[in-house]
């Protein structure tokens, strides 16, 4: 069992850091060519698992052709009241692909987040397995 823990948690740790790696990808690539704008809050709705809150937004945004509402991708613990102003991106060649553009809702700080825990696993992981095999 002692020699499986530490291969597991550095497994555990690089897919964590590769998808960390993706979604810090993704943001910045939203950043660079999406259109950003004006969005209002509409609504929310608390995603509950086990002993925790996530709390997604519905937004709302004039796009090229007319208003478009969507549900912000990623939660976060906290967030905007219903009747809040938010940066929001938007795929210009699909209006309904869009996210909210700072903060816990943007995806950088879930990126973050995941690459400092995900970094934390993968060294505990190849310290075990180095002293393991030594």
């Amino acid at each position: 069992m002692d020699k499986l823990l530490g291969p597991v948690c550095l497994l555990a740790g690089l897919a964590g850091i590769a998808y960390a790696v993706t979604t810090l990808a993704t943001a910045a690539r939203h950043a660079r060519s999406w259109v950003r704008t004006i969005g209002t809050v509409v609504d929310s709705r608390n995603d509950s698992q086990a002993d925790e809150v996530i709390l997604r937004l519905l937004v709302r945004f004039e796009g090229p052709h007319g208003p478009v509402t969507f549900w912000n991708r990623y939660g976060s613990n906290s967030g905007g009241h219903r009747g809040t102003q938010v940066a929001i991106r938007y795929n210009p060649h699909d209006v309904t692909d869009a996210v909210i553009a700072a903060g816990a809702h943007g995806g950088v700080s879930n990126g973050l987040f995941i690459l400092a825990v995900s970094a934390v696993f993968a060294a505990v992981g190849a310290a075990v397995t180095w002293f393991a095999l030594a």
